[in-house]
């Protein structure tokens, strides 16, 4: 977004860029929870017949995060932090 206002501003369509004043928070980063492997194999065998198991191995193949929340029933992937 605030590319987007720089560009405006040098087009001279606003004065000022709106988002300069504004503070980001402070991210902080959590360690990885390491899995044994042991863990990652029996959990590939139990979903090895269900619709889960292309999302798990997805999961342990690639580092992505995936996230299932049981209020909702939904699945989310995203990528882990670097």
């Amino acid at each position: 977004m605030h590319g987007v206002f720089e560009k405006a501003v040098k087009w001279e369509l606003i004065l000022r860029n709106p988002l300069d004043d504004i503070e980001l928070p402070k991210l902080t980063k959590k360690a990885p929870e390491i899995v044994e492997m042991g863990s990652v194999i029996k959990l590939l065998e139990r979903t090895s017949s269900t619709r889960l198991y292309a999302l798990v191995l997805l999961d342990v193949g690639t580092g992505a995060a995936a996230n299932w929340s049981r209020s909702s029933g939904r699945i989310s992937i995203s990528a882990l932090a670097s």
